[in-house]
């Protein structure tokens, strides 16, 4: 096992940064407020959750959050090793078969080299003032704040897209940069009564589009379990690249 620092766990990730896209983020997030390890083809990131703000809503009573950048049980024997005794979340880039770890929560991130050939029926805008009341009921649906999508701006160079209806924002969603040349499309959130009349399709297409022609990496992360957002991004012609899964595990 190595010890790294977060330039040179950075710099060996980068060999596949979009496999690599969550450790590369936080890396870039925590630099020295963070541990980093090898263990041959395996890198390992620790840190609090306190440290992060999801981690801190979703996993304030563990004891550390490890994110690791493959799923080979060697490696991670090795690395449990070392693992103070407590209970810990794991991040992981793929599955583990291992009966102690329990699978909390399972995503899957897709992405597309191809502009979507659509035609777009909806005036489809950036918009630049979301403190509004729509506006906070939209993003509420998903679970998200106005301050949370404005620090995404602040923070992330988020742009926001939306449809509006009669002057309403009917659907909506930004794009961000994670790290270097990958942007993600996220908070994709559509008013219930205008689901299923294509404004997410016409609205993830956009926003892909606008990704694509400026040279940059399209990146969908989405909860696997839903598939409607799933169909979606395949109907945009995004392909599943990762499997990225959360497990607890207590040693």
């Amino acid at each position: 096992m190595t010890q790294l620092n977060y330039i040179e766990t950075i710099n060996l990730l980068r060999n596949d940064t979009l496999t690599n896209i969550v450790l590369l983020k936080h890396a870039a997030m925590l630099k020295e407020n963070a541990e980093y390890k090898q263990i041959e083809e395996l890198i390992g990131i620790k840190f609090q959750a306190s440290q992060t703000s999801h981690d801190r809503a979703d996993y304030s009573n563990y004891d550390s959050i490890h994110i690791l950048s493959n799923n080979n049980p060697e490696n991670i024997a090795t690395y449990l090793e070392s693992l103070s005794y407590g209970c810990h979340i794991f991040k992981i880039n793929g599955h583990v078969a291992n009966k102690e770890f329990e699978l909390l929560r399972s995503f899957k991130s897709l992405t597309t080299q191809n502009c979507i050939l659509i035609t777009i029926t909806h005036n489809i805008i950036h918009e630049n003032n979301i403190e509004t009341n729509e506006y906070e009921k939209l993003f509420k649906l998903i679970h998200y704040s106005i301050h949370d999508i404005k620090y995404m701006i602040n923070n992330h160079s988020a742009i926001i897209f939306s449809i509006k209806d009669r002057n309403i924002p009917v659907v909506s969603c930004m794009v961000y940069q994670v790290f270097d040349n990958v942007w993600e499309i996220g908070a994709l959130s559509t008013l219930v009564e205008y689901r299923r009349n294509h404004f997410a399709e016409e609205l993830v297409s956009c926003a892909t589009n606008y990704i694509l022609e400026k040279k940059l990496t399209p990146r969908y992360h989405v909860f696997s379990e839903n598939i409607a957002s799933l169909k979606l991004a395949e109907k945009c012609g995004y392909k599943p690249f990762l499997d990225f899964n959360h497990y607890k595990y207590v040693k």
